[in-house]
């Protein structure tokens, strides 16, 4: 079994980026695959901002990160620098701040580093 880390940097608004590393992880746990982190970095943490959606034709990325992450049990961890910096106070309960130290800690437990930009 391989262990991933996950490292996402695309905003939600970019939502090729983000879907498709929603899609990557829905996959890999489909595979058996062990997801050793999800760390949301830079612009990417905006996707803890409240759910909402201008569009009801468009999916909202940030609906389907957080309904996911609940029904596997996963925390997403967000770029704690990232979130000062964009003024997120209230996180959803699937979100987990923490420092690039801790994410630079859960690389040691991964075979792999994928990046979704």
């Amino acid at each position: 079994m391989t262990r991933m880390a996950i490292l996402i940097s695309a905003m939600p608004e970019q939502q090729a980026g983000c879907l498709t590393a929603l899609r990557f992880c829905q996959a890999a746990i489909a595979e058996d695959q062990k997801l050793s982190s999800i760390f949301f970095y830079g612009s990417a943490v905006l996707i803890a901002q409240p759910i909402h959606s201008n569009n009801a034709n468009e999916p909202c990325v940030r609906f389907a990160w957080q309904q996911w992450a609940q029904a596997q049990q996963l925390r997403l961890a967000l770029c704690s620098a990232a979130v000062t910096r964009f003024g997120i106070t209230t996180p959803s309960v699937v979100f987990n701040v923490s420092g690039l130290g801790q994410w630079l800690g859960s690389l040691q437990s991964a075979d792999r580093l994928i990046q979704f930009r």
